[in-house]
């Protein structure tokens, strides 16, 4: 699969959270078709452009694996880019060019791959694909039940 990482770097804060110090660039042919932009990425030709400044929490559960050249996770490009990806679900959704969860979950399990991702020594990205694919349905549900519940 052709994918290319051109550009990034992040770092942890206070409060646990990483947060871009660069914008993040990745490419990959899953994004092909898709075209969105806000304030806090864009996808355009198949290239997702995470902005400097953009904040997420982190791969559940991965925060003690491997490291990369800058001290964090190894799983960190992925947690970005899903939760980038999963914060903006329900608009991707509606794009006439349809990025769906099990493209974002698969386009996860990409990043983790690309990095040889491994959890207290053992390969583990299909355990944490699964684990997405799981969660990710979980959380996405309990957050649509409990925001039409306050009626938002």
């Amino acid at each position: 699969m052709n994918m290319k990482k051109l550009c990034a770097r992040a770092k942890y804060l206070k409060n646990g959270n990483l947060k871009l110090t660069e914008d993040l660039i990745y490419y990959n042919p899953k994004f092909v078709g898709v075209y969105f932009k806000n304030n806090e990425f864009e996808i355009i030709s198949g290239t997702i452009t995470i902005y400097k400044g953009f904040e997420w929490n982190g791969c559940s559960f991965a925060r003690d694996g491997k490291r990369d050249e800058f001290g964090l996770p190894a799983s960190w490009m992925a947690s970005c880019v899903h939760d980038c990806l999963y914060r903006y679900l329900h608009k991707l959704k509606n794009l006439k060019c349809k990025l769906i969860r099990i493209q974002c979950d698969s386009i996860f399990y990409d990043l983790l791959v690309s990095v040889n991702f491994k959890f207290l020594g053992i390969p583990a990205c299909t355990l944490y694909y699964i684990g997405v694919r799981l969660g990710g349905g979980i959380a996405l549900y309990l957050s649509r039940k409990f925001k039409l519940a306050r009626g938002i």
